[in-house]
């Protein structure tokens, strides 16, 4: 198979804060990447499960189409093909929509009601998460707009798990823990922020459908930084998982929060739920907060207002925070690159975009660097 790479430059105390002045004038230097293939293999019109390799400036990418976990190295340029996922017999796996893999070490694959855990040592194990506390959970879905990864940088997403029953609580969990020890649940604090952030319809006394929010909850020091596609704020989290302190931010170019709350809807019937859910898809989303590479600051990308959701016409905004999360400045970043999409995660080599194209044999990426 033919590989190229194409390069052209072109505390304890509750508390809450503003941010309020911002620079725009920060330099940002932006680079194209291409993967091409011989055959279909990767499309840029499609949204695939990954995990970084961030020093070593690598993705971990699930092959839809041959079901194998593969390896985009952006260092080498060099794409590999790997060992296709049994969906057959006993070492099969099946039913995930999300997966961690060290390569060497151990792979996780993560499904709703239960996990594969695999690696050289114990082979294949499946296992269901158990219960938190005494309520039987369900892991909720990680993936959003801006990328479907466990790890999407130097650290890694913790995922989130909603009660059975009630669906009203909620809890987190690392994802490094799901091996032979005793898992540990935290419940999270936020959960009334999570259950008025959804919208939902009933079909009927049994069946409804409903429309989430995406939650994004990541190691921060010895805290845990949670933050949210609707909204702009950020909440920090002890080690027990008590909300310690909340940001708030403002901003001259988008707004903080999407236009309307959920909690307020009074959903009548299907098509109403439809009509709310595109005008919710179709508002202001926030990504996740990362560590910009080789700094002490971080950053997250922004969706801005659009008219249709895949035009992406409302502009795409980046924001910048200093080492202590305040943020100092922000701006668009997708004037003159209209293909610019919203996928993103961090290696060590820089921030990467995956640009929407109509090639089906090639893969291609922003690398930013700010």
């Amino acid at each position: 198979m033919k590989k190229t790479l194409w390069l052209l430059t072109f505390s304890i105390f509750l508390s809450c804060s503003k941010e309020n002045t911002l620079k725009s004038d920060f330099e940002i230097e932006y680079e194209t990447i291409d993967f091409r293939f011989d055959s279909l293999v990767l499309s840029s019109q499609v949204s695939y499960f990954h995990n970084v390799d961030y020093a070593r400036n690598r993705i971990f990418v699930l092959n839809p189409f041959r079901y194998s976990i593969d390896t985009l190295n952006f260092a080498s340029g060099s794409y590999l093909q790997g060992k296709e996922i049994d969906v057959e017999g006993p070492y099969s796996i099946t039913g995930f929509d999300s997966f961690l893999s060290d390569e060497i070490q151990a792979n996780y694959y993560f499904g709703s009601n239960f996990y594969y855990y695999l690696n050289p040592l114990n082979g294949l194990k499946k296992k269901q998460y158990g219960l938190a506390g005494e309520e039987t959970i369900y892991k909720v879905k990680l993936g959003s707009e801006f990328g479907n990864c466990v790890r999407c940088s130097q650290t890694n997403l913790l995922l989130l798990f909603n009660t059975l029953e009630t669906q009203e609580k909620f809890y987190f969990a690392t994802p490094e823990n799901f091996d032979n020890q005793k898992i540990t649940y935290l419940e999270f604090k936020l959960s009334d922020v999570l259950s008025s952030s959804k919208l939902e319809f009933s079909l009927s006394e049994k069946s409804k459908v409903v429309k989430d929010s995406h939650t994004y909850i990541q190691e921060f020091g010895d805290k845990y930084l949670t933050s949210w596609d609707f909204q702009s704020n950020i909440h920090m989290l002890n080690k027990n998982g008590e909300i310690q302190s909340t940001k708030e931010f403002e901003s001259n170019l988008f707004p903080n929060r999407k236009v309307f709350s959920p909690r307020d809807q009074k959903i009548t019937n299907h098509q109403d739920f439809i009509a709310k859910s595109a005008e919710w898809n179709n508002d202001v989303s926030y990504g996740p907060i990362y560590k910009v590479p080789n700094s002490d600051n971080y950053f997250r990308l922004i969706k801005g207002k659009t008219s249709h959701r895949t035009k992406l016409d409302g502009g795409i905004f980046i924001s910048l925070f200093d080492s202590e999360l305040n943020k100092v400045g922000e701006k668009l970043i997708n004037t003159d690159k209209p293909d610019m999409g919203l996928e993103y995660f961090v290696l060590k080599s820089g921030i990467y975009i995956k640009r929407v194209t109509e090639s089906e044999d090639k893969l291609s990426f922003y690398r930013l660097t700010i």
